[in-house]
């Protein structure tokens, strides 16, 4: 999985709901304009339950 964002994105955190992952990177900053590649690792992986958090979402 590729992300990438206009404006920094501060403490990203990604999860899945009801799917045990195993994440090449989780809980990092992602720069503006930067891409970041995750690789995924899951038996049970449902890209349409992926949820991104960052530290704004805390608030």
């Amino acid at each position: 999985m590729t992300l990438r964002a206009a404006t920094l994105v501060k403490d990203l955190f990604i999860t899945v709901e009801g799917a045990s992952l195993k994440l090449s990177d989780n809980y990092f900053d992602l720069l503006p304009n930067v891409p970041a590649t995750i690789v995924v690792e899951s038996k049970d992986f449902d890209d349409s339950k992926i949820e991104i958090k960052s530290l704004v979402d805390a608030y």
